[in-house]
């Protein structure tokens, strides 16, 4: 799961997250993890490192997972 927000969003957007989880499980779904990143305007985001490096690891997670299905 991805989620972006501007005020303190790692802290204020883990309920959200939270309740995400509840309904992957609720659907039968796997919750296989999430990144906040810190943004408010288009492209700010791109200013977090942070939530940069979070993405790319998952990019190379979900390539290898591609190559080997």
């Amino acid at each position: 799961m991805l989620a972006i927000g501007g005020d303190q969003p790692r802290i204020k957007g883990l309920a959200l997250i939270d309740q995400f989880r509840w309904i992957f499980e609720f659907v039968g779904m796997s919750f296989g993890g999430y990144i906040i990143g810190q943004g408010n305007k288009p492209n700010e985001v791109l200013q977090d490192e942070v939530a940069l490096l979070s993405a790319k690891k998952l990019n190379e997670e979900l390539k290898t997972f591609n190559a080997a299905n």
